[in-house]
């Protein structure tokens, strides 16, 4: 059977194999979440009973040309920043919702939450050794926008927010992957579709 998630604006569809995904949520929209967490992924799913992914969405495509520089913002290098000037402002964000998602998970038996057999679940997996953490990163943008973003200079953009992603995450013990619509996750169980 194939359980199917849709990003907010309806144009990345995830089709998962629920044969081998045993469990698989749209974690933002859960009551518990919205109502004790304020930084949140959009989507978890547990593989092969041992492989916990975290799943966020940021999809830039088809924006108003006004919103065009905002998104230039997002994924060039942060250099005024004090704190961390290597990350881009997109990867602060996605960064930030990792960390207070997995310790949402982990905390949340101190919270009077609604689905407790769901929270318990994902406490359980965070402290067997044998659970595997992956994040997966879907990226779209559009290069038409106004300004144009040049196609090399979004290239070196996504190899840098692959490596900044990668480092800011290792602490955590998550692998990470950064899909796009030419660069699609190869999973068996999951097909990731955008549409146009």
């Amino acid at each position: 059977m194939i359980k199917t998630l849709t990003s907010e604006d309806g144009k990345l569809y995830f089709e998962f194999d629920t044969t081998r995904w045993s469990l698989v949520e749209a974690y933002d929209t859960l009551p518990d979440v919205q109502k004790f967490s304020d930084s949140k992924i959009d989507f978890i799913g547990l593989l092969d009973n041992d492989k916990l992914f975290l799943i966020e969405v940021k999809n830039f495509r088809n924006r108003p040309q006004a919103t065009s520089d905002s998104l230039i913002k997002k994924l060039q290098p942060d250099d005024q920043s004090k704190h961390d000037p290597k990350n881009q402002p997109v990867i602060k964000e996605v960064v930030e919702s990792v960390k207070d998602s997995l310790l949402f998970m982990a905390l949340s038996s101190r919270y009077v939450v609604e689905n407790s057999t769901l929270w318990t679940q994902f406490q359980q997996l965070l402290m067997e050794s044998n659970t595997k953490i992956f994040t997966i990163f879907c990226l779209e943008t559009d290069a038409d926008y106004l300004p144009k973003i040049d196609a090399q200079k979004l290239t070196i953009y996504k190899g840098l927010m692959m490596k900044r992603l990668k480092a800011s995450l290792n602490n955590l013990c998550t692998d990470v992957f950064i899909v796009d619509s030419t660069n699609l996750l190869m999973l068996p169980a999951l097909y990731i579709r955008y549409l146009k």
